[in-house]
């Protein structure tokens, strides 16, 4: 599987170090190519500069939450199979790949736990399923995550609350 993660901070190498296969090839993008550049380095894959004019069977965001529509939004035709984000909510992320990716799988994942104490407890909001869908969660539960179907509301008025109290 051909995997593009836009967004080379944590959370993207996280997605990447756990989903990714030795026979997958996976590239990152971020508007700092060091970090880029960093996280391909750190896990066998490819720094990209934008703008990405390649195309991959997969496509994961992983932007701070205030950048992921615009963000979906320039990167969804670059997915041929799925789009995925790890932003932290999943309301707005799924209504922009619904908007700019209607044809392909969609899902939106929350890792409930710091990339470093990982493996955890996962959010997961599946909008359209398919075989990609499907790898992505085998392969986090093979690294001993604890996936938790949710919907797009349910998920974000929890972390809401849970916020409010911190």
């Amino acid at each position: 599987m051909r995997v593009l993660v836009v967004g080379a901070g944590a959370m993207g190498r996280w997605f990447a170090d756990s989903v990714a296969t030795a026979d997958d090839e996976v590239a990152f993008v971020d508007a700092d190519e060091t970090a880029a550049t960093a996280a391909a380095d750190a896990l066998d894959g490819r720094a990209l500069t934008p703008p990405v004019e390649e195309r991959f069977d997969l496509v994961c965001v992983a932007v701070p939450l205030p950048a992921a529509a615009s963000v979906i939004e320039e990167y969804a035709d670059r997915a041929d199979r799925a789009i995925c984000d790890v932003t932290g909510s999943m309301r707005d992320p799924i209504d922009a790949m619904r908007a700019h990716a209607p044809e392909i799988e969609r899902v939106s994942l929350h890792p409930l736990f710091a990339p470093e104490n990982a493996p955890g407890n996962l959010a997961v909001v599946t909008d359209a399923d398919g075989p990609v869908g499907e790898t992505i969660r085998e392969r986090l539960r093979a690294r001993g995550n604890e996936l938790v179907a949710t919907t797009p509301a349910e998920h974000d008025e929890a972390m809401e609350t849970v916020q409010a109290r911190a």
